[in-house]
């Protein structure tokens, strides 16, 4: 189970080994994951058609852990911003 440190999720070492093998992980270490450009792309286009953060990080294609990448992080108000989505589906 993942140690966290106040509100701050640490990734294990057998997790980081998990989501290394993961095609649309570009970097992660025990503080943070950084996801490919081309995910990232994907995720946008996905959520601007009306498909839920949750289900683009859950689906078949990504198939992220939550247990792992946490629970709250897909949620638009915390990745998808970063990523060009504004709070509407239309980006503004």
């Amino acid at each position: 189970m993942s140690k966290s440190r106040g509100s701050t999720k640490i990734i294990t070492e057998r997790e980081i080994k998990q989501l290394e093998l993961k095609p649309h992980v570009q970097n992660v270490n025990e503080k943070s994951i950084t996801y490919s450009a081309t995910f990232k792309l994907a995720a946008v286009q996905d959520y601007k058609k009306g498909r839920a953060p949750m289900d683009i990080f859950l689906s078949a294609g990504a198939g992220f852990d939550l247990d792992i990448i946490g629970r709250t992080k897909p949620l638009a108000t915390n990745l998808c911003p970063s990523w060009g989505i504004g709070t509407s589906r239309d980006g503004e």
